[in-house]
């Protein structure tokens, strides 16, 4: 018997530490990292015996596209300090897998991986795919982050707001995904491609870093993954896309593709940065975000306690 009064020989108990410790190697091996690097990584280890279970369903939500708003007041403590600005977020899950296409109406669709609010070198990666397709999907994972990320009804608004004003109509659409960031890198994008074909969408946006953590993946690790598969094994293919920034010599937006000057010259801001920026009170340049989603973002860190506050460190590709 514990000191806590639990039954240190339950049978279920006792089961689940064998399975997730059988299974951890594996996890790590599929992840491409060591269970104790990250939290995300470890808890997989910790409930890897839910792979013994019998089948589950994919969510448990019903399939909807109707749409629904956000929780539109920011609560903690027990008490409501500030109230979030009306945002449309959709909660698609099959079996309809392509409400975001039959919504937009389009041949074609792009997946946009969401875990920060979009700036501007975001917001033109989604105008590039565009381009190349007919629309984008704007898709926001729902679940756990790091601690010190932006919390997802906040980053909806923040993104409700630039698609009403910076996109013309019937191009962009937001939707939201139940599902934890696992931190996976490059074997992550091919997991997070896997569902937006579920979704409908012909194509995935995948930038610099993405679902990286740190300097642990190389910046487009996740760009030379998907040349590793098979041919055509995923219906949804990559839109590999540089990393973008402000360029003050070209005057505009630009990408390591399509810029010749150096760093001295761009404005180079990670997610992680930004959050820094916001957290501590700092000025953004106005070139990085659009002001309204600036508004939003610096009302939510203006209505944090000093205990809620994370100290956001700089590391890895985010330092640059």
């Amino acid at each position: 018997m514990a000191a806590d009064g639990a039954r240190t020989d339950d049978p279920d108990r006792l089961a689940c530490e064998f399975a997730g410790a059988q299974l951890r190697p594996l996890v790590a091996a599929l992840l491409g990292a060591t269970p104790t690097r990250f939290r995300s990584v470890g808890a997989w280890g910790r409930e890897a015996w839910a792979a013994l279970a019998p089948p589950q369903a994919v969510s448990s939500r019903p399939a909807t596209a109707t749409g629904t708003a956000v929780s539109a007041t920011v609560s903690r403590g027990g008490s409501s300090r500030w109230r979030l600005p009306p945002a449309r977020l959709d909660r698609w899950a099959p079996p309809q897998p392509a409400a975001g296409v039959e919504r937009l109406g389009v041949a074609r669709m792009a997946a946009f991986q969401a875990r920060n609010p979009m700036q501007c070198s975001t917001e033109d990666r989604a105008e590039i795919a565009i381009e190349v397709c007919d629309g984008v999907l704007v898709h926001s994972l729902l679940g756990n982050l790091k601690p010190g990320d932006i919390p997802a009804g906040v980053r909806a608004c923040a993104i409700s707001v630039l698609i009403d004003k910076y996109f013309c109509p019937g191009t962009v659409v937001q939707a939201g995904y139940p599902l934890d960031m696992r931190y996976a890198g490059p074997r992550e994008a091919l997991l997070h491609a896997l569902f937006r074909q579920n979704y409908g969408c012909s194509h995935q946006i995948v930038g610099r870093d993405h679902a990286g953590v740190g300097s642990y993946y190389g910046p487009f690790d996740a760009h030379r993954i998907f040349d590793e598969i098979p041919a055509n094994a995923l219906a949804t293919q990559p839109l590999k896309i540089d990393w973008t920034f402000w360029c003050y010599r070209c005057g505009g937006m630009a990408s390591a593709r399509t810029c010749p000057h150096d760093d001295v010259d761009r404005l180079l801001v990670s997610g992680t940065k930004l959050r820094k920026w916001l957290s501590e009170g700092q000025q953004v340049p106005q070139e990085f975000s659009r002001p309204e989603v600036l508004q939003i973002l610096r009302e939510y860190y203006a209505s944090l306690e000093a205990s809620e506050r994370v100290e956001v460190k700089l590391g890895g590709h985010s330092a640059r």
